[in-house]
């Protein structure tokens, strides 16, 4: 496969929010320091909340965390 192929793949934003969506909240973090468009996509409040609430089963966050992205 073309490595410019391979990085449209990662680079489309839906592939990309289906892909950060299975991630747990350290793997996020991580994902977040690759670059500026993974940042971006990883610090969405669509993305971060069920990475946070899931581990211990919540029902909502309330108020907003003081940073809005991980790195």
């Amino acid at each position: 496969m073309d490595s410019h192929v391979l990085l449209e793949a990662f680079t489309c934003r839906d592939t990309l929010i289906m892909i950060l969506r299975k991630l747990g909240a350290r793997d996020l973090a991580r994902a977040s320091c690759v670059c500026k468009l993974w940042r971006d996509m990883a610090s969405g409040d669509e993305i971060v909340r069920p990475a946070f609430m899931e581990p211990w089963k919540l029902k909502d966050i309330v108020g907003k965390p003081v940073s809005g992205s991980f790195c």
